[in-house]
């Protein structure tokens, strides 16, 4: 058993995944968290939606975090256009410091296993840690630069209500629309409805926050009244974002580009990464190797989402719409999308969710579909 100490830098999912793992195999662990507590920062609580497979993740953390995960449902919007989406395997967690949370349940996994906490410590950058150390501080901009990691800014307006007035528990939605390049979802678990609207870049107006809390006051019963404002960065910017090192220090989470850049599903890759972190204490090599096999799909990601950026607003959502009225047609394109998720080996939980009937015929409705789609969209193509 090692006497080693061992400085992880953030206390959510990767820092604290890391931070069991350490303090199990014999390592003195010192966690220091910028915030007050475990679970409490500037944009939380917080619900976030992730496909997993529980078996592996679990399997490889050497935690079952089972009690965290809600299994979900959902709707996806295009414009106005609904379409019912029910994957296997998706689910939301609650990101706070309240019972029931990944973080609190994580927290009191490490203080079982021995874990110390140093709360309301700051760390410039790297060079205030001794070698060895784990930097899991998430979407923090601060850090990143420190690091100097490219990035790319994102603005996000959210909102949060306990025991809303209607209840919708286990459901999720997304909205695609014109007023934003990326996307507003929902999602009710835990008796706290919480919402998210985001692009990347630059901020976005009134005018599109007005829009989208009407149409979430029409599709979902629920008014905003103000938005909750929060910038932060993810590590995506460009293909040599992953990164396992910094130096002598250790990367987790994000920061490390383990991160998928064209959605911004984090969850999985969250908790493996922390794995990844702690095997990297004392064999770089095994964890570079299970780095790399996790984050395999992340070039071909972010080149889909360069492809995805390059197109009109317009041109964008009706493509959308096209592949998922059909996504029997769009099948290949679909399962390669599902590959976006770092660490997820289902590739088909997207097709999974949007095709009702597997075996009814569907040329016909695919023939009616490419037609209006070109009928639309004909003159921007020319």
């Amino acid at each position: 058993m090692s006497s080693s100490k061992v400085n992880v830098v953030g206390a959510g999912i990767p820092g604290m995944v890391a931070a069991i793992n350490l303090a199990k195999e014999g390592y003195e662990v010192l966690v220091m968290e910028r915030g007050s507590q475990v679970g409490k920062s500037p944009y939380t609580p917080r619900l976030d939606v992730t496909p997993l497979d529980k078996p592996m993740v679990w399997d490889y953390i050497g935690l079952d975090l089972s009690p965290c995960f809600k299994e979900l449902k959902g709707n996806i919007y295009i414009r106005s256009h609904c379409f019912e989406f029910t994957p296997p395997n998706i689910y939301g967690v609650e990101r706070s410091a309240r019972e029931g949370s990944i973080d609190n349940h994580l927290y009191q996994e490490a203080l079982k296993t021995g874990v110390k906490f140093e709360f309301s410590t700051y760390i410039k950058g790297p060079n205030d840690l001794p070698g060895n150390s784990i930097i899991a501080t998430g979407l923090n901009p601060q850090m990143l630069e420190a690091l100097e990691i490219p990035t790319i800014p994102v603005y996000g307006y959210w909102n949060y209500m306990e025991k809303p007035k209607v209840d919708r528990s286990g459901v999720f939605n997304a909205y695609l629309d014109e007023y934003t390049a990326e996307y507003y979802y929902s999602v009710l678990v835990n008796d706290i409805w919480y919402s998210l609207l985001f692009d990347a870049y630059s901020e976005l107006g009134q005018d599109a926050l007005d829009r989208c809390a009407q149409q979430v006051k029409e599709r979902e019963g629920q008014e905003i009244k103000e938005w909750r404002r929060v910038q932060f960065a993810v590590a995506c910017r460009d293909l040599n974002n992953p990164r396992l090192f910094a130096g002598n220090k250790i990367l987790a989470g994000p920061l490390s580009g383990l991160h998928d850049p064209f959605l911004g599903f984090g969850v999985v890759a969250a908790m493996l990464s922390g794995k990844t972190a702690a095997i990297a204490v004392k064999d770089k090599e095994r964890a570079l190797k299970d780095f790399k096999k996790f984050n395999r799909n992340f070039e071909r990601t972010w080149l889909i989402r360069k492809a995805y950026e390059a197109v009109t607003p317009n041109i964008r959502l009706s493509l959308a719409d096209l592949v998922l009225s059909n996504p029997e047609l769009f099948e290949p394109l679909i399962v390669g999308m599902g590959g976006i998720v770092p660490g997820h080996p289902d590739t088909s939980f997207i097709l999974q969710g949007l095709v009702k009937e597997p075996n009814a015929p569907y040329f016909d409705k695919a023939k009616e579909s490419l037609a209006k789609f070109l009928s639309d969209n004909m003159a921007r193509f020319l």
